[in-house]
Order: structure tokens, then sequence, then C-alpha cells
């Protein structure tokens, strides 16, 4: 089957295939196909474009597959000032299709079951593997038209910029920046901006063709490394891509983890990311050295079988982690921009942090 059109029959039928991430397929994917409309058009892209200019903008990343927002979340929105949130609308990855043949469609749909606050910016965001952009790099179009077609199913109109995330290397450079062009090209035309992540190990890369970045100070290490201590976020990990000053071609936000999980591993080997792990149950986890935790007990947890012997590695962000690494980019990197993103909004993690230290994150370094 072409990959175009499976993409095309993918969004007409709202995913009812390949929702290899979420456990329900998601309903609120069954958008019909719609043209972006011309930047005349009131509905999308209607705040100015200069308003992007009046100042700094807090933001926060959202990677949810569903979007409510608890109270925590409203006040925490409002407390912070947070002007502009990265709302994660769908992955899109090569995965086996109902025929069991591999097809790069969108998958992992977010599923709208609140309302955007007022006055906040949302700048929506695709993450795309590589295993996708190296098999095929030309569905901008369709992904554009998927996101309009969410975007005016779900009454989002502030919205003056797109993201994609990717993790490129030199083997996919060429096919993702080419897939960049025709997108920026399109959102060009309709008065929007495009925006990508940015890896640590991409900063002394060639520039991708879009007009800003965000640059991840998150998820900086191996977790597949048994002798990492924190894959999170390390001083000594981004220390090393800054040995000198960095002038990057792209104005760059700066985004920074607020995040905790556990590293499984047997026998040395990295097994998954755990979310859910109890560490105080003093019958199942013993504390080890080095932040890394004894399974007592035969379990399951989160889906995943938990052997006796096995190791959990708890790796946290910690303000003091954070403001070093904040303090180092500061010194290391001018930007024409600056602001800073926290990844995300989740209100269990964010409790971690009292309300001075986030304000202290938000606050620009002199």
């Amino acid at each position: 089957m072409n990959m175009k059109y499976s993409f095309i029959l993918i969004i007409v039928f709202g995913m009812l295939y390949g929702c290899v991430r979420q456990k329900k397929a998601d309903s609120s994917g069954a958008e019909s196909i719609e043209t972006p409309q011309s930047k005349t058009d009131t509905s999308v892209g209607v705040e100015a474009v200069s308003d992007s200019l009046q100042g700094a903008k807090n933001a926060i990343y959202y990677w949810k597959t569903v979007f409510r927002l608890t109270e925590h979340d409203r006040q925490f929105l409002q407390k912070h000032h947070i002007r502009k949130i990265y709302l994660r609308m769908f992955d899109v990855d090569r995965v086996e299709n109902a025929e069991g043949e591999l097809e790069v469609i969108p998958i992992a749909t977010t599923l709208f079951q609140d309302t955007i606050p007022a006055g906040i910016e949302i700048v929506p965001t695709v993450y795309i593997t590589t295993k996708a952009i190296r098999h095929d790099s030309g569905f901008a179009e369709l992904m554009y038209a998927r996101i309009h077609d969410m975007l005016m199913r779900h009454q989002i109109w502030n919205v003056q910029e797109i993201q994609v995330d990717c993790d490129w290397t030199a083997s996919t450079r060429d096919l993702f920046f080419e897939f960049c062009q025709n997108l920026r090209d399109m959102l060009h035309a309709d008065s929007l901006s495009l925006s990508a992540t940015i890896r640590l190990h991409q900063l002394k890369k060639k520039v991708p063709p879009v007009d800003k970045g965000v640059l991840m100070l998150y998820n900086t290490g191996s977790f597949y490394n048994p002798k990492t201590e924190n894959s999170i976020l390390s001083y000594k990990d981004v220390e090393a891509y800054l040995k000198s000053n960095v002038t990057y071609g792209l104005p760059l936000d700066f985004a920074y983890p607020t995040y905790s999980w556990g590293i499984l591993m047997e026998e040395k080997n990295f097994r998954v990311i755990l979310h859910e792990v109890d560490f105080s149950d003093t019958l199942r986890y013993k504390k080890m050295t080095g932040g890394n935790y004894l399974v007592l007990q035969e379990h399951y947890l989160e889906n995943h079988h938990i052997r006796e012997g096995n190791i959990i590695r708890l790796e946290n962000s910690t303000f003091s982690e954070i403001m070093r690494i904040k303090r180092l980019i500061a010194s290391k990197m001018a930007s024409e921009s600056g602001n800073t993103v926290l990844y995300h909004l989740d209100s269990l993690n964010l409790s971690m942090f009292e309300e001075k230290e986030i304000k202290q994150i938000y606050t620009p370094i002199p």
C-alpha cells in the first residue's frame, strides 16, 4: 500500500489501526482531511506574530496522551505566568498496519478532555521517529493538515508556531531537513513559524531549516549504560558539549526537566523505564548506594514483570542540578530568545519542587 494513501486513511478513520502507544483507540483522531486555510483565516494564527517579541514567555511541555488539566495544573500555570504550552498532538512512527505491513502513520493521538486556558499560546508538537523519517520524508502536508483539523475540532485558536521533535543523526539529517523545509514553507504561507527540538549532540552540526529551536537539557545521558548515575540530567554530560562558547545559528529556548523515573536493570542490561515505583515499600525494595534499589520480592508493576534481584535506579531532576546547568548555559551560549521551558506539566513530579524554586528556574540568569 502506498505510504501517503495509508497516512490519509489513518487520518480519515481516526487511527482505528496502529495505536501502539495507547491502550484504547483515540476517537478524537477521526479528523477528516481539511486543507489548512490561508493566512486570512481567523481560526489559526490570529495572534499577531509580533506578540512573541514582547518579552520572555514562561513555557512548559504537555506530554500525555490525554489533555486534561487538574486544579493543581491550572494553579501552576497561573502562579508561574505560563504563556505558552508545547502540546504533543501525536507521534509519527513506522509500525505495522492492519495487514501486518510496515507503514509510516500517526499514532498515540492526544485525546482532548479539557479546554485550553485563556491567554495561553499553544504550540502543537509532533514527535517523529527516525524510523519514520528514514523510510519516507514526504508527509509534511498530510501532517500539517491533520494538526490543522485537530485545532479546528477542539477550537484551539491561539497558535503561532508548530514544533517537530526528531532525534536526527547524520544518516537521517538530509531527509529530516527536506521535511522541515517543506513544512516551513507551508507554515509561512499561513503566517505560522516552525520550531524544532535540538539535542546536545546536534549543537555543532548543521542547523535545520526552521525558525527557532528548543535545546533539550534533559535525557542527557544513556539509560542503557549501567554506569550512568542520572540519565535525565547531569552537569558532566552537558558540560562535555560546552567546553567552549557555542554560537548556534537559530534563536534558542532552553528546556529543563522536572520529572523522575526508575530505570529497571536486569543483569546490568536495561529493561524498561518505570514511573510508579513506591521506593518506600521496604518489603519490595532495599536501598543501596548510588540511588540504586534492590528488588526483594517478585511482583508486577506497570504491566512489567519485576524479578527478585533486579536493580532499579532512581533518577531525579533536582533544583540544584538544574540551576548549575542553567548558569553554565548562560555563560557558554548566547541566544536571541533564551526563554525557559519546563518538561513537563505533571502535578506529581512538579510537587517535588518548592514554588520559589520553580520561580527561580524561570528567572533569567543576569
